[in-house]
């Protein structure tokens, strides 16, 4: 595998300040093991060819304010593995080519508050397998091309709270499998498939 743009491994930490990470070969921002962080504000993690823009596995945590996370080949956003965490705060996540927007997978856990996500090939939230679990909170989901605005499945649990959810090509919101779970809360926001 060639390289990310920025890799934190190993218990390292990394605080990247109106960064923008362009083009990278691989991931965009990688950040793998326990007890390695990685903050990024402001700026922008695009083009990554070959994976995610930002990518937080087997224990890695990974905070995100304000970031445009455009245009990566697989997901904008993915959160893997038990132990894996990855706040995102504001911004935007769109245009994932084969993938996703942001997806946690395998017991990884998002926080996703304020951010626009939209225009990813698939879905534009997918949490996966037990264990795992989103928080989307405000901010909006839309444009997926494939599937869902934002889907549970294989066990994963999302939480949706006041977030605007539009014109995703099948479903806007959906739980798929046994022991799926999405919690919707609206208080003043909309679900639209």
């Amino acid at each position: 595998m060639a390289g990310a743009g920025v890799e934190v491994l190993t218990g390292g930490t990394a605080r990247l300040v109106g960064c923008d990470v362009l083009d990278a070969p691989a991931h965009g921002v990688f950040v793998c093991g326990k007890d390695s962080r990685v903050e990024v504000e402001g700026g922008s993690v695009s083009g990554s060819k070959e994976y995610d823009g930002i990518s937080a596995v087997e224990g890695g945590h990974a905070v995100v304010k304000g970031v445009r996370v455009e245009d990566n080949q697989r997901c904008g956003v993915l959160v893997y593995g038990q132990g894996s965490w990855v706040e995102v705060e504001g911004g935007s996540v769109s245009g994932s080519k084969a993938l996703h927007g942001i997806r946690a997978e395998e017991g990884g856990h998002a926080a996703v508050t304020g951010v626009r996500v939209e225009d990813n090939k698939k879905s534009g939230v997918v949490v996966h397998g037990q264990g795992s679990r989103v928080v989307v909170e405000g901010g909006s989901v839309s444009g997926s091309k494939k599937w869902h605005g934002i889907l549970a499945r294989g066990g994963g649990h999302a939480v949706v709270k006041n977030v605007r959810v539009e014109d995703n090509k099948k479903r806007g919101v959906c739980a798929h499998g046994k022991g799926s779970r999405v919690e919707v809360e609206v208080e003043g926001g909309s679900t639209r498939r």
